[in-house]
C-alpha cells in the first residue's frame, strides 16, 4: 500500500499502473515507505488524514511473475481466490474506501479522498498478470536489476 500525499502522486501513480508498474512506484514506496492495514485503525483513531492505495491483483504478483518469466508459465499455489475485502475492512476501522477498476474512478476517488481529508484507503482492482519492473531474476544480484524494456530487446 502506498501513502500518497496528494493529486499528482495519486495520479502518477495509477498513468504508471496503466500499462506496466515502472521505477515510480519504487520510488513511491522507498519515499513513502511500506503500509499495512494497521495503519488505518491508527488513523482513524487519531484521525490522520492519508490515502492508502490497495493494488490488488488477488495474487502473489512477484511470485507469478516470476513463474510467467522464468518457469515456462508453470504456476503454483500464486492464485490465492480469497474473498478479502479491502473496502470493507478499511470500512470496519471507521475510514471512507474506494474500489477501483479504471483510470476515471481512480481519479475521482483520489479527487475525493484528499478533499475529504480523513483516512481513505483506494483498492485498484488490476490484472493477475500486470508486471511490476525492475525486477531482479532468480540467483541474481540487485545491480542485475531489469525493466521491461531489457525484457524486449531480447525477444
Amino acid at each position: 500500500m502506498l501513502h500518497i500525499k496528494n493529486l499528482n502522486d495519486g495520479l502518477e501513480l495509477f498513468k504508471t499502473l496503466g500499462s506496466d508498474v515502472r521505477m515510480r512506484i519504487v520510488e513511491l514506496l522507498s519515499e513513502r515507505g511500506e503500509m499495512n492495514m494497521n495503519e488505518i485503525a491508527t488513523a482513524t483513531r487519531y484521525n490522520i488524514p492519508i490515502i492508502e492505495v490497495v493494488i490488488n491483483n488477488h495474487v502473489l504478483g512477484m511470485v507469478r511473475q516470476w513463474q510467467d518469466l522464468f518457469y515456462g508459465k508453470r504456476y503454483s499455489n500464486t492464485v490465492l481466490q480469497d474473498c478479502v475485502d479491502f473496502v470493507k475492512v478499511a470500512e470496519g476501522m471507521g475510514a471512507k474506501a474506494y474500489r477501483v477498476t479504471t483510470r476515471e474512478e481512480f481519479e475521482t476517488a483520489l479527487k475525493e479522498a484528499i478533499e475529504l481529508n480523513i483516512p481513505v484507503v483506494i483498492d485498484c482492482q488490476i490484472d493477475l498478470d500486470d508486471k511490476v519492473f525492475p525486477m531482479v531474476a532468480p540467483g541474481t544480484g540487485i545491480d542485475e536489476c531489469f525493466g521491461e524494456e531489457d525484457l524486449q530487446m531480447k525477444k
